[in-house]
């Protein structure tokens, strides 16, 4: 039988339709900041998913200059958004 923190995790999966390589990358996206929750059998994250965020943030960010960039508008231009990807 799986650890309990492994079966919510599984759970989490079937819930969102992705079986992650890595349920250790799930199971920090999943931590509040100052988390009171702690187990056993998986690791506690000081800042909660603030990692993740941050690598999150940085990506998009990557992916909207790579789109913005050929367009040769300043800066000011809303476009492209978020919404546009």
């Amino acid at each position: 039988m799986a650890p309990p923190v492994l079966t919510e995790l599984f759970a989490c999966e079937a819930i969102i339709g992705y079986g992650f390589q890595d349920q250790l990358l799930l199971w920090e996206a999943l931590q509040a900041d100052g988390s009171p929750i702690c187990s056993t059998d998986a690791p506690r994250y000081q800042e909660g998913n603030k990692r993740l965020a941050v690598l999150g943030e940085a990506a998009l960010n990557l992916l909207l200059a790579s789109k913005w960039y050929p367009t040769m508008r300043d800066t000011g231009t809303p476009y492209p958004s978020k919404d546009h990807i």
